[in-house]
């Protein structure tokens, strides 16, 4: 088993990038640059971790298409009649290339922190018990809270759906579960990839029908009101919701720990979140351009 030690502070983690080795794990004993952080690996097996290291870069990119693209895509022109064609834009592309850059950080880390394979075993390389603290009062616990606020998003998104069955929460609970739990005995990354990009191709396809019903809309009939380079009257508060709501349609960072851990190539993965954030981009474009443009500043921000 890995066993990770205290770096001296983090000079280590700020240091040059080492060159990662042919196996790209970070190995760094021919390597003349900056220091690593200590590592001492045991030869011994690890059952456990027997997937570790063989998830091909693209099935990297399967999973992170299907764990970050939809989230909050149909808000998308709301958020434009609420922010104006300049501020929407800019938002967008802003959190594209932080999404990018933040891919970067994220291999830069795993290949500084080889044996890492949590996150809190990267905060104590770097500041020991101190900074794994921060990792379970900050990372950890959007992570606890992550899954039962994506179980309420299906639960009323079901509920929406079958309205006219009026479904109680409790019956649409009971569903979400039912569905979900053959996916929880997937153990592996590799298994869940397969599957993931069966999801993705089911979403794009969602997203094509939605653009292309709101080109039909655009052109049969006028937008309700004219769109707006900057929004009017919309105020401080509907503008951080717009701003907050196109950062969400970006998230899905606190899982990218263990896909990284799992590539056969670790110095792939910022190739990997750049493919999935150039196409996530294009999309939300074409919904949120298409939904803008046809309803214009006068859509329902309530819907």
């Amino acid at each position: 088993m890995s066993t990770i030690k205290q770096s001296e502070g983090l000079d280590n983690l700020e240091a040059p990038l080492l060159q990662p080795s042919s196996q790209d794990y970070g190995d760094t004993s021919n390597n003349s640059a900056a220091p690593a952080v200590l590592v001492d690996i045991e030869d011994q097996p690890q059952p456990s971790w027997s997937h570790l290291g063989t998830t091909h870069w693209l099935l990297t990119t399967a999973i992170l298409l299907s764990d970050m693209f939809g989230l909050g895509t149909l808000s998308l022109p709301a958020d434009f009649a609420r922010l104006g064609w300049i501020p929407a834009l800019a938002c967008l592309i802003w959190f594209a290339v932080a999404d990018v850059y933040a891919g970067t950080v994220y291999q830069r880390l795993s290949l500084k922190v080889p044996a890492a394979v949590v996150f809190d075993e990267i905060g104590y390389a770097a500041m020991g018990r101190l900074g794994s603290a921060m990792v379970y009062a900050t990372i950890y616990f959007s992570i606890l809270l992550q899954p039962i606020m994506l179980h309420l998003t299906c639960m009323e998104s079901l509920r929406q759906t079958l309205y006219m069955y009026n479904i109680s929460a409790e019956l649409a609970c009971l569903i979400v579960t039912v569905l979900i739990l053959p996916l929880g005995q997937m153990h592996h990354i590799e298994d869940v990839a397969w599957v993931s990009i069966f999801g993705t191709v089911g979403m794009l396809v969602a997203m094509l029908v939605v653009a292309g019903k709101l080109v039909a809309i655009y052109i049969t009939a006028p937008a309700a009101a004219p769109t707006e380079m900057v929004a009017q009257g919309q105020g401080f508060h509907s503008g951080l919701v717009g701003a907050m709501d196109i950062a969400f349609a970006f998230g899905g960072q606190i899982n990218w720990m263990r896909y990284i851990t799992t590539m056969k190539k670790r110095s792939k993965f910022s190739s990997a979140v750049s493919i999935t954030a150039v196409f996530m981009t294009v999309v939300y474009l074409l919904v949120a351009v298409t939904g803008y443009s046809a309803f214009g500043a006068g859509i329902d921000l309530h819907k």
